[in-house]
């Protein structure tokens, strides 16, 4: 039994501390660090759930497993209502570009036209 709850105890330890470091690393890029800091957060209380399979303590289990889903149903609350809000949109350059290389075709063509030499 005891090599047993090793086994599962260091089972649980190795995605506990991929998952913060991957939340660690994600929280290092400016796109992707509020959700990050989150995902790492999320991992912890795992990572406290392995330790105490590892030192054989229910006690430390429970509350790490309750941590957990408290934590992840506060990740998906918080993924929920990042989604409902509308993203502030601005105008990019390149529309503006558009506007301008048509404005400039047409002026292109409409001085083309003037000079344009007939068949003869």
């Amino acid at each position: 039994m005891s090599l047993f709850l090793t086994i599962v105890g260091v089972l649980l330890l190795l995605p506990s501390l991929a998952g913060i470091a991957f939340g660690a690393y994600m929280s290092t890029h400016p796109k992707t660090r509020e959700s990050g800091g989150m995902f790492a957060l999320l991992w912890v209380p795992a990572l406290a759930a392995a330790i105490g399979v590892l030192l054989r303590d229910p006690v430390t289990v429970v509350v790490s497993l309750i941590c957990f889903v408290v934590a992840g149903t506060t990740l998906c609350v918080a993924g929920v209502v990042t989604k409902i809000r509308q993203p502030k949109t601005r105008r990019t350059t390149s529309e503006n570009r558009q506007n301008l290389t048509h404005a400039q075709t047409t002026r292109e063509s409409s001085s083309r036209k003037k000079y344009r030499r007939t068949a003869s």
